[in-house]
């Protein structure tokens, strides 16, 4: 019988199948019988199931437990339809009837989560690899984490002036990481710690020698003074600068550049 959709299967059932639905539609388990005809379980007209039949009450709790967790399993991977139905191959794993019909719950792979994962977590998966191969960069992807957790803080009213000022402080962690560790570039016979800790009290210094081995465009470059001075501001002025969320949000976009340009690093919105 093609599709069934009762209760008999698991539909209709909270705690199991749910109302069959298009989001649960990817789901499908299909039971072949094989033997004598007079062993099947189907009606005098074999036109439909008879469901108190020995043979189907066998498989009926194994078949409620394929179509209620595949049915949930399709509802939290609705948005990625394309992907599923885009594997073409597989391996099929047979069982031992007894073990097929065993009474015992069916232990399943925990379903996929329905909350979609933060910008944080995205940044972090999309960059694992090069986190994991260049350890040095792990500060400075967590840093941009960091800039959505004091985002989020609505409770206080300069949560921008803090973030700002991570902002500039990754800006030129960046800079000084890409110094250290890009040896061919900057060689360490030259680059001593006496001569980088020099380097680094001229913050125009430090740029016009990353500036020259890679490029950085002005526009960007101007940017970055801008919110330098913005930040300089903050510390040195008499009078309280106010910083927007649209600071925030473009100078988080030309920090983003910077780190992408100097270590490949991935962000939502390349």
């Amino acid at each position: 019988m093609k599709e069934l959709k009762v209760r008999e299967v698991g539909y209709y059932v909270p705690s199991e199948a749910g109302v069959p639905h298009p989001d649960a539609s990817l789901a499908r388990v299909v039971v072949r019988f094989t033997g004598p005809a007079e062993l099947m379980p189907w009606n005098s007209s074999k036109s439909g199931i008879t469901y108190s039949h020995p043979a189907f009450m066998a498989v009926r709790g194994r078949i409620i437990d394929f179509i209620s967790y595949f049915s949930q399993v399709s509802r939290r991977t609705k948005h990625q339809r394309d992907e599923i139905i885009a594997q073409a191959s597989g391996i099929m794993e047979e069982l031992d009837p007894a073990q097929a019909s065993s009474g015992r719950k069916k232990i399943l792979p925990r379903p996929p989560s329905t909350k979609r994962p933060s910008r944080f977590e995205q940044v972090m998966e999309d960059n694992s690899r090069i986190v994991r191969d260049q350890p040095w960069t792990l500060g400075l992807v967590e840093a941009m984490g960091l800039v959505d957790v004091i985002g989020d803080q609505r409770r206080f009213k300069t949560r921008n002036r803090a973030a700002l000022m991570l902002l500039d402080s990754n800006f030129e962690i960046a800079l000084k990481e890409f110094i250290v560790h890009r040896k061919d570039l900057f060689p360490a016979h030259k680059y001593t710690n006496a001569f980088l800790a020099n380097l680094m009290t001229s913050r125009t210094n430090v740029i016009k020698d990353v500036a020259s081995k890679m490029t950085l465009p002005q526009t960007l470059l101007t940017k970055v003074s801008h919110y330098y001075d913005l930040r300089n501001n903050l510390t040195h002025q008499r009078a309280t600068v106010e910083v927007s969320d649209r600071d925030v949000e473009d100078y988080r976009k030309v920090i983003q550049r910077v780190l992408r340009t100097l270590f490949k690093l991935k962000f939502p919105s390349d």
